[in-house]
């Protein structure tokens, strides 16, 4: 009897419960790769929807920077016409051509024939041997002509630059002139030349990305060209606008000033360039090149891409179903959008107030309608 019970015993099956086990176990494995797949594809949705908010901030910004800096375009070509139409950079002739009323049509004179012969105006001159009024050498006084002076067309000509100045804001000549002979300058002490310095403290912080108007503040006496009268006193200020936009490597901002005005109350334009302290024209200043926007959220969005790849290959190692290859090709068209979006930001300079600049005067500056007396 007991040995067909030990017989029955050890011919019984063994138990299944080591089989069981191992599937549990390799059904919770997979599961758990499934909620770590999907808390990664919550992650990079969130991060994509930060960083669509964030780009889209972004647009609007710069969509608000452009239209003002085209607004500041707008004033400064509106201030440029007023300024060419108070007399600068102005023809005369163009004027008398527009004011003069329109004459009627005259017929064309007669062709006159070849051999026609029409003498020019006399002209009387002095000939060698005589005294005035009979042929002969003419007095030792009287000064011998070139022929291109007895025409009469230099007649008007400025005997100096400061009357020459004069006929230019009366609109008596154009203001383009070519002079190719010396000229005697004039009252220096009423003139700051051309090409002479003026410093000046900057009163507002520049900002490169938004064009605008600016101001400084003359800090020292400013004299004549001879040194003999003051013209500017210290104290007087100076109104001027910037527009330039910083390009990748620019490391200067231009600055135009537009017109001084002085301690006693006297306004004169002298659209001349800010130069530093030596000399060299543009303004400088600290430069951020924005790598942290630039760089900062392709480099996340490369460290989500990196950790669906890593849970991707443990699914592989596991031999589970794998999950997540859309959503890492998704992850990588997106890091390449923000960076081709953000890799492109341009620099930006700004020049804190009390910086020193110099002022390189353009033209000459006449205050004689004010000095002269």
């Amino acid at each position: 009897m007991s040995e067909a019970i030990k017989e029955e015993d050890f011919n019984q099956e063994p138990p299944q419960e080591s089989h069981e086990f191992k599937g549990e176990t390799k059904k919770s494995g997979v599961m758990r790769s499934r909620v770590v797949t999907l808390a990664l594809m919550f992650s990079v949705f969130l991060v994509a929807l930060l960083l669509v908010i964030w780009f889209g901030k972004t647009k609007l910004s710069d969509w608000r920077a452009e239209r003002e800096a085209n607004q500041s375009a707008k004033q400064a070509t509106a201030s440029l016409s007023a300024n060419q139409r108070r007399g600068r950079d102005f023809d005369v002739s163009d004027f008398f051509a527009r004011s003069e009323p329109e004459q009627p049509a005259t017929p064309a004179p007669k062709q006159l024939p070849d051999n026609f012969y029409q003498p020019g105006p006399a002209t009387h001159v002095p000939l060698a041997g005589g005294t005035a009024g009979q042929p002969g050498h003419a007095p030792a006084n009287v000064p011998v002509l070139p022929p291109m002076m007895l025409s009469g067309e230099n007649n008007n000509r400025p005997a100096t630059v400061q009357d020459q100045a004069h006929m230019m804001s009366r609109k008596e000549m154009p203001s383009k002139t070519e002079q190719a002979s010396a000229a005697e300058l004039g009252d220096r002490s009423l003139v700051i030349t051309r090409g002479s310095y003026i410093p000046c403290i900057l009163q507002t912080q520049l900002f490169s990305n938004v064009p605008g108007q600016s101001g400084c503040v003359i800090p020292d006496d400013i004299y004549s060209d001879d040194g003999s009268r003051l013209l500017i006193a210290r104290g007087s200020t100076v109104v001027g606008q910037y527009g330039q936009t910083l390009q990748h490597g620019d490391s200067r901002i231009a600055v135009v000033w537009e017109r001084i005005k002085t301690t006693d109350g006297f306004v004169i334009d002298v659209d001349s360039g800010a130069a530093d302290g030596v000399g060299t024209m543009g303004v400088s200043g600290f430069v951020d090149n924005h790598w942290s926007e630039r760089l900062g959220a392709a480099l996340l969005l490369s460290l989500i891409d990196d950790a669906v790849d890593i849970a991707i290959a443990r699914q592989r190692g596991s031999g589970g179903t794998i999950y997540g290859n859309s959503t890492a090709r998704s992850g990588k068209n997106v890091s390449q959008k923000v960076l081709n979006a953000t890799i492109n930001i341009k620099p930006t300079l700004s020049v804190n107030r009390g910086a020193r600049l110099m002022i390189y005067v353009s033209k000459d500056l006449w205050f004689d309608d004010v000095y002269g007396g």
